[in-house]
């Protein structure tokens, strides 16, 4: 009896170590499922400052991704692998860097590039080889009816153009007359156009006066000299750099007006402020997304933070995008590129900053391929940036109702 309790004992232990075993091996055979990603990024160029910011948001959601133990999809656990192309914000290498990553690497998934131009030329090759791309560019083109496999994942100078002026047209009815400033560029007059449309539109504005001046000077006096004649209640600008932002602000405040200034672009209130002073600033209203926001958004840059040593407003910009390619991926249960790609275009989403995140833009792109997530209104008031409000996802769909747009 005792030698056959023995021999039971001796099988049980053989049986718990090979157990042990193959729960390690499928442990380890778990972690070995990759899933790999291609992303383009401005890593060199004019447009660095934003390509290197965007580059190192995504590495570092996937390394947080990979350091927890990878991403549980359907019955298996992957592991995320890049595969990384500098675009050089210009449109042949960055397609250059779209052909590599499709017919070499033989990626399904690409994030970026930042460059709506890059985003233009590379659709059609998207498209052709059905690869799902997570891409960004502000600016209208970029999806369309005929890229269903194209999202962008950025919110565009319209749909923050529509949050903004539509919260300070109910929130601050002082506002009546309304001025405007931007650089003679291609941006500088598509935002002054989209300016007008939205604002014609979602507010009883009078639209005043407004210049186009030569970017990169130091002397914006006699162009804010004309258009402060009207003595506007507001004065308007985007797309200028922060370093010319922060003068126009000064010097319009030296020219005596009083007013609220709203800039359309997100930036790091830093550089204007530093150049423009406390009391110029102040009632400065913006789209930027303070980073503590949300638990998510404010883990998200205190990581950026400690790896790279700064905060980046880039990262408020793009942090949804891989957080959403792998939420489809989850909802699909498979990495499978055509189930992920019907997942991305019926799931539902958590944004990094907020819930009731969205795509939509049948209307107004032909697809419902555009992401809309909250966004917030910054105020600079005392020197320092304040959140006074946020737009939902479905209160900005309200306010593009005005214009004709449905979700």
């Amino acid at each position: 009896m005792k030698k056959f309790l023995g021999i039971c004992a001796i099988m049980l232990t053989v049986v718990a170590v090979i157990a042990t075993m193959w729960s390690a091996k499928s442990a380890a055979a778990a972690e070995t499922e990759e899933v790999r990603i291609g992303v383009i990024s401005s890593l060199s160029g004019p447009a660095v400052a934003w390509g290197l910011p965007t580059y190192q948001t995504w590495k570092l959601q996937k390394n947080m991704y990979n350091q927890a133990g990878g991403v549980k999809i359907g019955d298996k656990v992957y592991r995320i692998k890049f595969l990384v192309e500098d675009d050089k914000y210009m449109p042949e290498p960055g397609v250059a860097a779209v052909k590599k990553l499709i017919y070499r690497d033989k990626v399904d998934y690409i994030l970026g590039g930042i460059s709506t131009l890059i985003t233009v030329a590379a659709g059609p090759i998207y498209q052709k080889n059905k690869v799902i791309a997570m891409v960004d560019g502000t600016s209208g083109p970029g999806i369309g009816p005929k890229l269903t496999w194209v999202f962008r994942m950025i919110v565009t100078e319209f749909e923050r153009a529509v949050a903004i002026a539509g919260w300070l047209s109910k929130n601050k009815p002082e506002i009546r007359k309304v001025a405007y400033v931007a650089p003679d560029t291609e941006g500088g007059h598509g935002s002054i156009k989209i300016f007008k449309k939205v604002t014609g539109r979602v507010t009883d504005w009078k639209i005043g006066s407004g210049e186009f001046y030569e970017p990169g000077s130091k002397d914006y006096y006699a162009v804010l000299s004309k258009v402060l004649k009207e003595k506007p209640d507001l004065l308007y600008t985007d797309t200028a750099s922060p370093g010319d932002f922060g003068l126009i602000m000064k010097q319009s405040r030296e020219l005596g007006f009083k007013g609220k200034i709203w800039y359309g672009a997100i930036t790091d209130p830093a550089v204007p402020l530093a150049i423009a002073g406390a009391k110029a600033c102040e009632d400065w209203y913006s789209p930027n997304y303070p980073f503590n926001v949300t638990t998510e958004m404010k883990k998200l840059t205190a990581a950026y933070h400690k790896e790279y040593g700064e905060y980046s407003t880039t990262t408020t910009c793009i942090c949804d995008t891989l957080p959403v390619l792998i939420q489809a991926m989850q909802q699909a249960g498979t990495i499978d590129k055509y189930k992920v790609r019907d997942a991305l275009e019926t799931g539902k989403f958590t944004s990094v900053c907020g819930s009731d995140a969205r795509f939509y833009g049948k209307d107004r792109y032909g697809i419902a391929h555009q992401w809309i997530r909250p966004i917030c209104i910054s105020r600079m008031h005392n020197g320092k940036q304040e959140l006074v409000d946020q737009v939902s996802p479905k209160e900005l769909l309200k306010m593009l109702a005005k214009l004709g747009i449905k979700e």
